[in-house]
């Protein structure tokens, strides 16, 4: 089992992952630092739990565009192939959509785990 070390709101975490996956995990860390790092230039330092949960609801829209956007391409695209008969592109189409709708709720599941981490470590202090 791989592991990678992130770090996020300059706190370590050490993230197990499948063997292979961790260049795929720190992706996804980057990515969420990035919306944590933009949300601390915003609104300051707002406790950690908090942060996790606002930078999670952002990808979270993030997402919920992506399916719209995917969803609203597939049914074009749809709308064309029927006129065509070339169901390759929907296929495309919605293998995309699947990918991008499993990264991210993989992402979740693990924010999730972070979030019930922290929230674990502040009712211990």
């Amino acid at each position: 089992m791989g592991q990678v070390r992130i770090t996020l709101n300059g706190r370590g975490y050490d993230i197990a992952c499948d063997d292979g996956q961790e260049e795929h995990v720190m992706r996804l860390a980057n990515a969420m630092s990035e919306r944590v790092n933009q949300l601390v230039a915003a609104n300051g330092q707002v406790g950690e739990a908090r942060l996790l949960l606002m930078a999670g609801l952002l990808l979270a829209d993030d997402l919920h565009s992506v399916r719209a956007k995917a969803a609203a391409q597939s049914a074009t695209a749809g709308a064309a192939e029927a006129s065509e008969g070339n169901a390759d592109k929907t296929d495309a189409v919605q293998q995309a959509y699947e990918y991008v709708a499993d990264v991210f709720e993989q992402l979740s599941e693990r924010l999730e785990a972070v979030a019930d981490n922290l929230e674990g470590d502040s009712a211990d202090a």
